[in-house]
């Protein structure tokens, strides 16, 4: 097992990543790369350009986006019952961890009503309402 805490930071970067939770994938992979030379990493690391480089693919491929919920959840709304509308993509796109991030999005916002974090760039639907995520980082906000 990882004992230094660019390994750690990087090992939990990979489970929030395959879990769907990009912004905390991007945390984590943020929080290597600062870890990286405090532990004595050159510059020119091949660790270092590793987390650089998915930090640029990050950037690239989502962007941010804030959905608040039109009301507060019924007090008579039991759980398992879906409080928000259906997220859908217009074109959803092959790459394992851009749908396992809809997936966690469209779940959230089913049980929730909002969601807050990074989706792969495109067309959406919510409900009657569409808009578009451009990478980058932008902050989207739909209420």
């Amino acid at each position: 097992m990882a004992t230094d805490p660019a390994a750690l930071h990087f090992l939990v970067a990979q489970a929030a990543r395959n879990l769907g939770d990009i912004r905390r994938y991007k945390s984590l992979v943020q929080r290597a790369k600062t870890a990286l030379p405090v532990a004595g990493c050159p510059a020119d690391d091949v660790q270092l350009q590793t987390m650089e480089a998915e930090l640029t693919v990050i950037d690239q491929a989502y962007g941010a986006v804030s959905i608040a919920p039109r009301s507060k959840r019924s007090a008579s709304a039991k759980k398992g019952e879906t409080v928000g509308p259906e997220l859908v993509l217009a074109a959803m796109p092959f790459a394992g961890d851009q749908r396992v991030s809809i997936e966690r999005a469209r779940a959230q916002i089913l049980e929730t009503g909002s969601f807050s974090g990074l989706l792969p760039a495109g067309d959406y639907t919510l409900g009657a309402e569409s808009f578009t995520v451009i990478a980058g980082t932008n902050v989207l906000e739909l209420l």
